[in-house]
This record gives C-alpha cells, structure tokens and sequence, in this order.
C-alpha cells in the first residue's frame, strides 16, 4: 500500500516576520526651536515585531551585551539641547565610539556585521548605553568630536557599578575621504 508504519508527517509553517538583518522599528523624534540659536529635541525607538506588535526587545543574560534591552524604547530614550556649542544628549543613546563604529562599519551596525574583530569590541560590547550624557562638538570643517558618560546601575551588595566612558574624533567633508577613531572603556 505505500505507507510507511510509524512515520512521522510532513509538516510546514508559514510565517510572517521581522527581519533579521535589523529589526524592524517604531519610533518618535522632534525637534522645537527654543530661539536664539538654540533647539530642544527627543527620540524615542523601539523594536517591534511587525507580525505581532509585540515588543521586540528581550532580555538577555546578565553580562551580555546589551542586557538591559528588554525596554519598549530599548534602541535610543533621550532629550537633547543643541546649538552654536553643539548637541548635549541625556538617557539612553549611542555612545561615541557607536557613533563612530557604525559610520564606518561596512554594514551600518546591522546584525550582519562581521567586524568586530577589527574594532576589537568583542561580545560584551554595549554601543547603546542607558543613563549617559553625550556632548558633540559642532562639525567645523569636516571636523567633529563626541565624548560620553554612562552612569552604570548593575551595582550589588559587594561590586560597584560599571559606568562607560566613550570618545571619538571624525573628519568628513562629505568627499571620498572620511576618517575616525574612537575609543570606550566599561568600567
């Protein structure tokens, strides 16, 4: 008869999805002009599955990069002022050796990104620290700089808190020549 005894039956699954490239989005930004040279600006993103609209960021184990993303805007939280001086940053945002990496980096931060090896910034790498003050010089010239501070809050009973500091320096004049170094430390 053609029939096999006790085997199992084909199956299948479709399936609708975000992608796993980089994640799919949803976000809020704006900006407000204060006067006199001076703006206020947000940005809140998230992660979202598309299929679902179920929130796309998860919790990771404790001391993997990037363990406290399982919040709703888990990709940037933060206000900003900016003016003649340059951007001043507060909450969760890229920090400037982020900012750096992912200009230059082939694949623009994707999780296609296979340079870490060059950036030497190894698994427990976090570009996108909470509690951080970030200060960007104005660009002159082509010339621009970033430095950054991250409060920690993983501090128990027996170890301190590890804050992040990150800095980088980028000339780009928008021709074929573009530049950057930038460094961090996790403290």
């Amino acid at each position: 008869d053609g029939s096999t005894v006790g085997a199992a039956p084909a199956t299948a699954q479709g399936r609708l999805g975000s992608s796993g490239l980089s994640t799919s989005r949803i976000g809020f930004k704006g900006t407000e002009d204060l006067g006199g040279g001076l703006s206020a600006s947000f940005q809140l993103e998230g992660k979202i599955n598309v299929d679902t609209g179920e929130n796309a960021n998860y919790d990771r184990p404790a001391g993997e990069a990037n363990a406290n993303s399982n919040y709703f805007f888990g990709r940037q939280s933060w206000v900003g002022l900016s003016g003649n001086f340059g951007k001043l940053q507060l909450g969760k945002t890229w920090t400037s050796f982020g900012d750096v990496k992912g200009k230059f980096e082939h694949a623009d931060n994707t999780n296609v990104g296979v340079t870490a090896d060059v950036w030497g910034t190894g698994a427990s790498y976090d570009n996108n620290k909470p509690n951080q003050l970030k200060y960007t010089l104005p660009a002159m010239s082509g010339l621009t700089a970033s430095s950054g501070y991250a409060f920690g809050e993983d501090k128990t009973a027996s170890v301190s808190a590890k804050d992040t500091t990150s800095l980088n320096i980028t000339y780009d004049n928008g021709g074929p020549f573009a530049v950057g170094y930038g460094y961090q430390t996790e403290g």
